[in-house]
């Protein structure tokens, strides 16, 4: 699903170590801003207020692209310093490039669902009202988190392991 475990939990991670399930999450939770204005507003009226988050799933895809081993390839550009040619450092912009489009099309998938329309219209209107809210406060009810959750669950699953080593063998 389209959110990490919580440390300490079964299966979790030792802190410091992310999963590729955890950063996949976290490029699609760096680009739901975007994909909620995308969502609620006309294309002229989608701002520059994502660039920070746009920034970090940047740098995130290319590390897991380019230094963790956690895209296409175990590669570590990083390693190769100044013996890296632009052809290796090229092929990790790609694949960096294509895990983004990736993170872009299940969050755009999500959140404009039905349940994810619903939840941002939501979310947007007590927003409007308080200027400020918690999490706690954007997630009660009539906000349907299960179902939103049931739609990410269903799109994390077309992110499936067999995607992942079907080209294992293949250079950066």
């Amino acid at each position: 699903v389209f959110e990490p475990l919580a440390e300490g939990a079964e299966g979790s991670m030792p802190p410091g170590l992310l999963t590729r399930q955890a950063l996949l999450a976290s490029l699609c939770v760096d680009l739901g801003g975007r994909v909620a204005e995308e969502a609620l507003l006309r294309p002229l009226e989608v701002s520059s207020g994502a660039s920070s988050d746009l920034r970090s799933a940047t740098r995130k895809a290319m590390a897991m692209a380019s230094e963790w081993g956690l895209a296409d390839s175990v590669l570590s550009v990083d390693a190769l310093g100044a013996r890296c040619s632009e052809a290796t450092l090229g092929r990790a912009e790609r694949a960096a490039g294509d895990l983004l489009a990736r993170a872009l099309g299940s969050t755009r998938a999500v959140l404009g669902s039905r349940e994810g329309l619903r939840c941002l219209r939501l979310a947007s209107e007590r927003l409007l009202e308080t200027e400020e809210a918690d999490a706690e406060a954007l997630s009660a009810p009539p906000v349907d988190l299960a179902a939103l959750r049931a739609v990410a669950t269903a799109e994390a699953e077309a992110w499936a392991p067999e995607a992942w080593t079907a080209d294992s063998t293949a250079a950066p």
